[in-house]
């Protein structure tokens, strides 16, 4: 078996409203099909609240005005990327409650 070890680190915002969460389907990676808090990976010189604002403009649409940070969180995944290519993934997630305009 081959494997692929790889971090990602990503900002991810939590928005409620009218107790209802905004959550969104990963299109892919190892969380393929299941929902997900809208947000994603940081890029090269990008501060984490640069990330969280652009996700969630991508993802929901919507402007953000007001967010704390909440926590950051670390898990692992290991998923298959393609037969015997596994990915050892380490996913730190900086997540902030966010409200919207």
């Amino acid at each position: 078996m081959d494997k692929i070890v790889k971090t990602h680190v990503g900002s991810y915002g939590i928005l409620i409203k009218d107790d209802c969460i905004a959550l969104i389907k990963k299109a892919r990676g190892g969380y393929k099909g299941k929902l997900d808090l809208p947000g994603g990976g940081i890029e090269h010189n990008e501060l984490p609240l640069e990330t969280l604002k652009r996700e969630i403009i991508e993802e929901v649409g919507i402007t953000i005005d007001k967010y704390e940070l909440l926590d950051v969180t670390a898990t692992n995944i290991l998923w298959e990327v393609k037969p015997d290519l596994w990915e050892d993934l380490h996913h730190i997630g900086i997540l902030y409650k966010v409200d919207s305009c």
